[in-house]
């Protein structure tokens, strides 16, 4: 995993840097999280979406490029690699934040993994990982800053048709 952690954060660095150039950072909504009680007193459950529209910029096997005339991952030890720079929206509709989905190929384990990396305005930044994209909801948060600081717990996506996410956070309180 090392190897292709490290490939997959400094391509997600990049996509980062690449949509946080062309996104006001500005017009984020400085919404409170909108958070649901979950089945356990101890946690919290937050959703955000993603739609196809969203997509700040993309590059790699087999995504369309985004936007038109970005440079596309040709390295062959980039192979199977993606990266997107995405708007974050609240369920309420309202971007909230700005974020970066990393796929990559896991040698080790001959699945498909993915990193995001989410910039929630002043909430903070948040991590969160999927060690097998085809599992869906079982993936966990890895920490962030701010208000996401020792963040743990559970995260998981789900893809639209249209091209947009939809995630589920399920937090555990400190």
């Amino acid at each position: 995993m090392g190897r292709t952690f490290l490939i997959a954060v400094l391509a997600g660095a990049l996509a980062a840097v690449i949509g946080l150039a062309s996104f006001d950072l500005a017009g984020v909504s400085q919404q409170p999280a909108q958070l649901e009680p979950a089945g356990d007193a101890g946690t919290s459950t937050e959703r955000w979406m993603i739609e196809a529209r969203d997509r700040i910029a993309a590059t790699g096997d087999g995504l369309q490029p985004v936007p038109a005339g970005i440079a596309t991952l040709r390295d062959a030890r980039l192979a199977g690699l993606n990266v997107a720079t995405m708007k974050v929206r609240n369920v309420s509709g309202e971007v909230v934040g700005v974020a970066s989905r990393i796929t990559a190929n896991e040698q080790d384990l001959g699945v498909r993994a993915v990193w995001w990396t989410f910039v929630m305005g002043t909430r903070g930044t948040l991590a969160a990982y999927l060690p097998d994209q085809a599992v869906t909801g079982a993936g966990q948060l890895l920490g962030g800053t701010r208000s996401f600081d020792r963040a743990s717990g559970q995260f998981s996506e789900e893809r639209q048709a249209d091209g947009g996410y939809r995630l589920r956070l399920t937090r555990m309180k400190p």
